[in-house]
């Protein structure tokens, strides 16, 4: 099955309704295809990028031809100002040091240990980092006894992971030492050639050991306290034979033809598994990347074919690793930033991400604004917002600001405008047409600007760039401005910052007026700009294959070809997201599918990995406890966390500038737990001014997520002059309107006899698609209340945690007075863990509640208990709904150990519908679970045989409370999940009974899959049970009967011959059809094993390309 989307273009709307209209239909398995598909691969045009050469700083040291990476981590080693500066490949910082001429005659190691730097009244306070740095220092080195010539280094090749470096003998020698240097590289490898002697060291500090392990083998010792295992190897991949040796100093003992490795050990365990893979060395690695979020490492290794590449990953690849290509081990290394990395083994690694979320966002954010006055309110903002544009045309202002970058945001902050007009008065409304013109004129003025008319201050134009490749600013291109002018732009710094506002409001422009998706020029000035940050092909020869976006950390890297002793940063992970998002759109409107597929790709990962080490919650494993407190990460650099920003310290900055622009995609990142925990640890303590710009992003991007009214009213008090440069009030009212209530709440109180007190508690939640894990703990909370002279008690109760809360939601210290334990399968912890903070398809938890004894007030006191059920929920995306779970009942009974509380819960969710194949009939047998308490804490299972077979099309259960009696009581849907694809959306009713009743509850649920004759089904629309041949009513309208789904083909007796829908159909054609190889269902290895030890199995296909599976 495939999820289609359609933006929504109508003008005003009476029901709630998305930017985003979903629809669910069935279609043949897609073939994957690649997404490195030029953009373009003609000439930039020359009269808006007239060519140039003369670069400020131009590239030095390297031998590749053509355009040249200016954001990777090797970046220090192509200018000529940065030689001697540290790149960081992760685990380990690479430095250069200088031996006689030769500045780069030996290649040192560093491995160190972070320092921490916790600020102070006038930063961060004493009990927090301000600041981490793993300082630079030579663990071990890497030259050769003999001289090398005078110079430097040469890069002789570069892909998107890494570069091959050369360090050349004098002329007249064929001596050289060639590196092939790798992000995530579990050695440091050199390879001798023409004679040369290999020297290792730790200059500048001293060997205390060099012990010979076996042939090949070496163990290095210095008296910094470092060890490292070193390895001499043939060309071939065979360990050196044992007339190789190193002397106590270091050096080789005659000249070597071969490789040499340098792995440090952190652990003496890790020597193993090391010395068995070191003949495996990487020399080049490719990257495939196709639809269906499939990313793929190709890996290209020289020595021993038969050892498996052993390769450091990040915390954030491990979860996205699919199939068994790759098989992760207990062998970590601590990286400068971003955590401990993991090795893994496998010659070729293959990822998968779920891009259904950021495929699923349009134009406006998810949700829709409240009728009535409200939504009244905000359309006459949105359109006394433009009319103040169009006076004096003020619109210019915004635009025109001379830089890039303010410019930029000035674009998509009048593109935001137009979108909300065409929401609410329509788009063919004479004013939405009219906004869409001054967008029009804004980009005349960058593509078209001599025949533009007034342009006074525009950004003053780019140049294309002969010497990098790309379209740096023309500010500062040939002279010192290139460091600072436009941020330095001309330095090819934040181009993915500056150039993704404009692709936005390119897409808005032709969202509203499609002509411009036939407009050659304009379509090449746009597309010129996502070539230059985001080239996805080598076949443009114009451009570097993704200036910016780390194909290995998965994000994108500021600074460009400036040097910088901390590596690379990101500063702003929103305004990245911005660019991806910007992407995402414009391949939409211009029906280009694999660019709009390329930008949710990108934006998929980019949001994991923002999510795992820029925006940090309680608990975040990848940085010190006390810097998590900061709540955002401040300056990334690859060899450092700074809470600080580049333009300034205050808080507002640090935390603002991973909020804007406000768009859609920010949707993703920003989750109410993430917001909840930074507003209470940071962002409430700020004054917040309601004449301070950064104010208005603090309110929109975070506590427009937290508490979405009270922002609301925060920003309609705040004057429109005083909003951010790239925000209108009317869009920021509108983003807090339409943000969805953090929890899907019910509630229920019910009296209390007077000497009763609740000991234990069970509840049961199902989760619909679209439900967060990261957001689980905030699910329940239990009031006591009592007499006038005792407060209320609150207690929020977590599956890990509770905590007691005062009357005004606070938190009592060093209190709890209940506990809870959830009870999971294992196949539900490992889809936790492998989701890992992403979507969950369909899962459910259970909560055991149980208080440990007498409520502090003393039972007399207690006169009512309120329950409620809190489930948060992710920005509602296509056709995901709230989950509501409505308390039924409440009753009070007596038992040997204490009181205990009987519930029966009635839960109104959409259901997916089972496919066919996935499906064990075990598992259809236990969909509805009945449980009664035979005693307290006595549980017995009921499982009703619904279901016979995976082919079932319906459900249908009813389970009478009345004869449970006094026992506990509580009813459930399991629906086990083992993959996260192909599942429909259905509805599901539960027919709700009133408090304290006991007549039958009712589930129906529907599952539109294939049905044999004569089954007994539902009749479409009434729902009237039927069978075979017999008829279903007409329709409620009126109309004449039909043929149940299952009557048998020629059924003709019902007032209709024509079967509304034809179960039978789809099983008759299932089983015409041979079993084939056309398509592979991936399922969690223990779910097979599961499935084995019933008797399942999976069933053989073959095809004339394939072998059975």
């Amino acid at each position: 099955t495939t999820t289609t989307t359609t933006p929504s273009r109508a003008a005003t709307t009476t029901t709630a309704s998305r930017a985003f209209s979903s629809t669910t239909t069935t279609s043949a398995v897609e073939v994957p295809r690649s997404l490195l598909q030029p953009v373009d691969t003609s000439a930039p045009d020359p009269v808006v990028f007239p060519s140039r050469s003369g670069h400020f700083l131009p590239p030095a040291h390297t031998e590749v031809s053509g355009p040249k990476a200016t954001n990777k981590f090797w970046a220090n080693w192509v200018v000529a100002s940065g030689a001697q500066e540290a790149i960081f490949p992760m685990p380990y910082a690479l430095k250069w040091g200088a031996v006689g001429d030769c500045s780069a005659g030996q290649l040192t190691i560093s491995h160190g240990v972070q320092a921490l730097g916790y600020g102070d009244v006038t930063t961060t306070g004493p009990d927090r980092i301000k600041y981490y740095v793993t300082p630079v220092n030579s663990t071990l080195t890497l030259g050769a006894v003999e001289a090398f010539a005078p110079g430097h280094h040469t890069i002789v090749r570069e892909g998107l992971f890494g570069v091959h470096v050369e360090v050349r003998g004098p002329s007249g020698t064929s001596r050289k030492v060639t590196y092939p240097i790798f992000s995530g590289m579990a050695y440091v490898s050199a390879l001798y050639e023409g004679g040369t002697t290999p020297k290792v060291t730790a200059a500048p500090n001293a060997l205390t050991e060099v012990r010979k392990v076996r042939a090949g083998i070496w163990s290095f010792t210095s008296n910094s306290g470092a060890e490292f295992r070193v390895y001499a190897l043939t060309s071939a991949g065979e360990f050196a034979d044992a007339s190789y040796d190193f002397t106590s100093g270091g050096e080789f003992n005659k000249p070597f033809d071969g490789w040499v490795r340098a792995a440090h050990i952190d652990e003496a365990a890790n020597v193993e598994l090391l010395d068995a893979h070191a003949r495996a060395v990487l020399v080049g690695w490719d990257l495939e990347l196709k639809t269906g979020g499939r990313v793929q490492y190709n890996f290209q290794k020289q020595g021993a074919e038969s050892v498996a590449l052993l390769h450091f990953a990040y915390a954030h690849h491990l979860p996205l690793m699919w199939g068994d290509a790759q098989r992760v081990t207990t062998l970590t290394s601590r990286a400068p930033t971003k955590g401990r990395m993991k090795a893994v083994l496998g010659d070729l690694w293959s990822l998968r991400v779920d891009i259904r979320l950021a495929s699923a966002l349009g134009f406006l954010p998810s949700g829709e604004p409240a009728d009535g006055e409200r939504r009244g309110a905000l359309a006459s903002a949105a359109l006394g917002t433009l009319e103040w544009f169009l006076e004096n045309e003020n619109w210019r202002s915004a635009m025109f600001k001379g830089s890039f970058y303010f410019s930029g945001k000035g674009f998509q902050k009048v593109g935001t405008v137009c979108l909300l007009v065409e929401k609410f008065y329509g788009i063919d409304f004479a004013k939405t047409q009219v906004c869409a013109d001054v967008l029009a004129q804004g980009f005349r003025c960058l593509y078209v600007r001599s025949s533009a008319g007034n342009c006074g201050n525009a950004p003053v134009g780019s140049y294309y760039d002969q010497v990098w490749g790309g379209i740096p600013s023309r500010e500062g291109y040939s002279d010192s401005g290139c460091y600072t002018a436009d941020f330095g732009n001309a330095c090819y710094n934040d181009h993915h910052y500056h150039y993704g506002y404009f692709v936005v409001a390119a897409a808005i422009l032709v969202r509203l007026v499609p002509a411009f998706g036939k407009n050659t020029a304009f379509v090449s000035y746009i597309n010129t700009l996502i070539r230059d940050t985001t080239n996805p092909s080598p076949a443009d020869a114009y451009f570097p294959s993704f200036r910016s976006f780390d194909w290995f950390d998965l994000h994108s890297w500021s600074r460009g070809v400036t040097p910088s002793g901390d590596g690379k940063d990101q500063e702003s992970t929103s305004e990245e997201l911005n660019l991806l998002y910007g992407i995402h759109l414009w391949g939409s409107v211009l029906g280009k599918a694999d660019v709009q597929t390329l930008g949710a790709t990108m934006l998929a990962l980019c949001v994991r990995t923002i999510q795992e080490y820029f925006l940090m919650k309680d608990g975040n494993p990848h940085h010190h406890a006390d810097f998590v407190k900061n709540r955002v990460t401040g300056i990334f650099f690859q060899n450092k966390a700074d809470y600080t920003t580049w333009f300034g310290w205050r808080t507002e900055y640090i935390h603002g500038i991973q909020m804007l622009p406000l768009s859609p995609a920010l949707q993703l990142t920003r989750s109410f737990a993430f917001c909840q925990q930074e507003w209470d640890s940071i962002l409430s303590s700020l004054p917040l001014s309601l004449s301070d710009p950064w104010s208005s992003i603090v309110f929109t991007g975070n506590f427009a997520v937290v508490d979405p009214e009270k922002a609301y009213q925060k920003l309609s008090q705040m004057g429109p002059d005083k909003m951010d440069d790239g925000l209108t009030q009317a869009w920021a009212r509108y983003w807090a309107s339409v943000q969805p209530t953090p929890l899907a709440r019910t509630a229920v109180t019910l009296p209390i006899a007077a000497a009763e007190c609740p000991a234990s508690l069970k509840l049961d939640v199902a989760l619909q698609a679209g439900y967060l894990f990261d957001e689980m703990p905030r699910v329940l909370v239990h009031q006591s209340s009592s007499s006038a002279s005792h407060s209320p008690v609150w207690a929020l109760l977590s599956l890990d945690a509770i905590q007691e809360m005062d009357a005004d939601g606070m938190v009592v210290p060093g209190r709890s007075i209940t506990s809870v334990s959830s009870q999971k399968s294992a196949v539900w912890r490992e889809e936790v863990r492998n989701i890992d903070g992403g979507l969950a398809t369909v899962t459910r938890f259970e909560a055991d509640v149980r208080v440990e004894q007498n409520c502090e007030t003393q039972p007399s006191q207690l006169s009512s208990v309120a329950i409620e059920v809190a489930v948060p929920h992710s920005p509602e995306v296509g056709s995901m709904e709230p989950l509501q779970i409505h308390i039924e009942s409440v009753d009070w009974r007596f038992c040997s150990s204490g009181h205990w509380l009987r519930i029966g819960l009635v839960v109104d969710l959409p259901l997916p519908a089972l496919t066919a194949g996935l499906y064990a009939p075990d598992d259809l047998g236990k969909l509805l679970k009945f449980r009664s308490g035979a005693g307290c804490g006595m549980d017995a299972i009921l499982d009703l045989p619904l279901v016979a077979s995976a082919n079932a099309t319906e459900v249908r259960a009813g389970v009478s409370m009345e004869a449970v009696g006094s026992t506990a009581a509580k009813i459930w849907l399991t629906l086990p999940h083992f993959t996260q694809s192909l599942v429909y959306s259905l509805t599901a009713s539960f027919a709700e009974r009133a408090p304290g009743s006991s007549t039958t509850t009712t589930t129906t649920a529907r599952f539109q899959t294939a049905c044999s004759t004569g089954d007994h089904v539902r009749c479409p629309g009434s729902d009237a049970p039927c069978a075979g041949d017999q008829c279903c009513p007409g329709p409620p309208g009126g109309g004449p009967s039909f043929p149940c789904p299952s009557a048998s083909l020629g059924f003709a007796a019902c007032g209709s011959r024509a079967k509304l829908t034809d179960c039978v159909a789809k099983q008759e054609a299932a089983a015409e059809a041979p079993p084939t190889c056309s398509a592979t269902v991936r399922v969690p290895k223990q779910v097979m094993e599961a499935l084995a030890e019933q008797g399942f199995k999976p069933t053989e296909c073959a095809s004339s390309s394939a072998p059975a599976r």
